[in-house]
């Protein structure tokens, strides 16, 4: 995962939301130049200095997060011959996908996730034949769960938080 912080260390601080004041929910803003804390959303702003608020739904991503992307790992390293190889054909799966979208020409995951993985093989000199595509692409839609997953979601749960995912 390319993001500043670690998988591990956003499960962790999405399952200790359970114990989250409401002044650990501010965000900073740049109006008038003040950089003085915004509560976020209108129950945030109601909310009495004693009166604990949490949010209502959180939103997950889901690859990398909640799924554990190197199950793929072994099929990389056997098609490219480096696991690194993952890495690379994940990066450009997300900024493809985010570009696709931003530009209004929606595509599904699986359509990128397959032309991202011809064009990596194309720029490595790589061939890759019909079921090389399929087994990482149906790889794809079989990743495990982190381990530490399933126990964090289902603390949220029981707290009575609702869960999205992107």
């Amino acid at each position: 995962m390319s993001s500043s912080i670690s998988r591990r260390n956003f499960v962790l601080a999405a399952s200790s939301l359970i114990m989250t004041k409401p002044s650990a929910l501010l965000a900073r803003t740049g109006d008038e130049g003040s950089g003085e804390p915004k509560p976020l959303g209108e129950e945030a702003r109601r909310a009495g200095p004693d009166e604990e608020e949490k949010p209502r739904i959180l939103v997950f991503d889901v690859i990398e997060t909640m799924l554990d992307l190197n199950a793929l790992r072994p099929q990389f390293d056997r098609v490219f011959g480096s696991g690194a190889a993952l890495d690379e054909w994940f990066s450009l799966l997300l900024q493809y996908s985010m570009t696709a979208t931003l530009a209004g020409a929606y595509s599904d995951f699986g359509s990128i996730g397959k032309a991202v993985l011809e064009m990596l093989a194309n720029l490595k000199g790589i061939p890759l034949s019909a079921e090389d595509k399929t087994r990482i692409l149906q790889g794809l839609l079989a990743l495990p769960p982190h381990p530490e997953m399933l126990e964090s979601l289902e603390r949220l749960r029981s707290a009575g938080y609702r869960m999205v995912t992107l």
